[in-house]
C-alpha cells in the first residue's frame, strides 16, 4: 500500500494549547479518536492479544517507563502489511506495520522508531487550534531538498511534512533511548538505511542525518544486546511472511 520504505515523516502544525490532566491538548483526544476510527475502517490490525502487538506495547512501555514520557497512556497498533512504516496521530496513540519490525536490524533500532513517533507526541505536535483536520504524524520525512513543509496524500488522510518537526523528534528520541538503556546510535543508523528515491518519495535526506549526526556529538554508543523477546518475536513474524 505504501511501498517499500519507512514512511514519511509528518506532524500536525499549528498552536500549542492548554493540556488535559493526562497532557493532551485541548481537542487531542478527540481528532485522535477519529482518525483511530478511520483506521480501523481502513487498515488491517493485530488484536491487542496477539504476541506481536504485546511485545510492541511491552517495549513501547518500557521506554516511556524509563524515560520522561511516561505520563502518557501510551498505546501502539500494529498493521498487518509488509511495507516498512510507523506514525503517530495524537492522543498517545502510535502505529508501526510488520515491515518496521522487519526493516529493524536490532531491538535499540526497534526502540528507536517507537521512540521518534513519541516524540512527536512529547513535543507537542499534536496541539493545534481550529477544526481537525485529517492529519497523522510519521517516521521518516520525505523532505530530500523539497521545501520544509508540504502536503501529500495517504489514504483518505492529509500529511503534512516538516523537516524542523523530525529533527525535533529525532532529538527527543535521542533522549528516550539514551534514558531507556537503548543505544541512542541506533536512530541514526535506521536514518542512514533510508531509501534514497522510488516511488514513494525521496525519504533519505541528507539535511536530517547531519543533523542526527551532530546531536550525537558528546553521546556515548551503548552497548546492548537485544532480547530474546526481540529475536522471538522477529522469527514469528519471519515465519508468518513466508506463510503469506
Amino acid at each position: 500500500m505504501w511501498g517499500r520504505s519507512l514512511a514519511v515523516a509528518l506532524f500536525l502544525a499549528g498552536a500549542v494549547s492548554r493540556a488535559d490532566a493526562d497532557g493532551f491538548c485541548e481537542g487531542e483526544r478527540e481528532r485522535a479518536q477519529s482518525t483511530v476510527q478511520r483506521i480501523e475502517r481502513e487498515w488491517p490490525l493485530r488484536g491487542s492479544g496477539d504476541a506481536i502487538s504485546a511485545y510492541m506495547q511491552a517495549l513501547m512501555e518500557r521506554l516511556a517507563r524509563r524515560s520522561n514520557g511516561n505520563g502518557f497512556p501510551w498505546r501502539v497498533n500494529v498493521i498487518r502489511n509488509r511495507a516498512a512504516n510507523a506514525f503517530a496521530i495524537g492522543g498517545g496513540h502510535i502505529y508501526v506495520t510488520d515491515g518496521a519490525l522487519a526493516f529493524a536490524e536490532d531491538e535499540s533500532e526497534l526502540a528507536a522508531i517507537l521512540a521518534h513517533e513519541m516524540g512527536h507526541q512529547l513535543s507537542g505536535h499534536f496541539c493545534r487550534q481550529g477544526p481537525p483536520p485529517s492529519l497523522w504524524s510519521g517516521l521518516f520525512s520525505g523532505a530530500g531538498g523539497a521545501p520544509a513543509a508540504r502536503t501529500r496524500g495517504v489514504g483518505s488522510l492529509s500529511l503534512v511534512v516538516d523537516l524542523a518537526k523530525e529533527q525535533e523528534a529525532d532529538r527527543r528520541a535521542l533522549d528516550l533511548l539514551t534514558a531507556g538503556g537503548y543505544n541512542p546510535q541506533a536512530m541514526l543508523e535506521v536514518a542512514k538505511r533510508l531509501p534514497s528515491g522510488g516511488s514513494s518519495a525521496h525519504l533519505h535526506d541528507p539535511r536530517r542525518t547531519q543533523a542526527l549526526e551532530n546531536s550525537m556529538t558528546g553521546r556515548s554508543a551503548i552497548r546492548t544486546a537485544s532480547s530474546e523477546e526481540f529475536h522471538t518475536t522477529k522469527r514469528k513474524l519471519q515465519k508468518e511472511l513466508a506463510d503469506w
